[in-house]
């Protein structure tokens, strides 16, 4: 096989594998240890949590070295992978797992 032919073989190899991901906005459910339920929206730089029963609250999205914050004064929401802490002022944190 000729250099060009390689070259171009392998890049198209490499796009194929590649898996598009979508940003748009997502909706979770989340069941917690004690108190309501969370649906939580993801958007780009922000995520509005709604527990049962109760008003949505929207939190901006916050910097972290791993996992995903969103905090405002007196909320936040901290998860890594299924399972999130849900924490209001200055109670301890509610943790919450991703519903199937």
């Amino acid at each position: 096989m000729k250099p060009m032919m390689t070259v171009v073989a392998l890049a198209a190899a490499a796009v194929a594998g590649c898996t598009t991901r979508d940003d748009g906005p997502r909706t979770v459910r989340f069941t917690c240890d004690r108190g309501p339920a969370l649906s939580v929206r993801f958007d780009a730089e922000r995520a509005t949590i709604t527990p049962d029963g109760f008003d949505p609250i929207t939190l901006p999205q916050a910097r972290a070295a791993s996992g995903f914050p969103y905090q405002s004064a007196t909320h936040s929401l901290r998860g890594k992978g299924r399972e999130v802490q849900w924490t209001i002022g200055r109670m301890a944190p509610i943790t919450c797992q991703q519903a199937d």
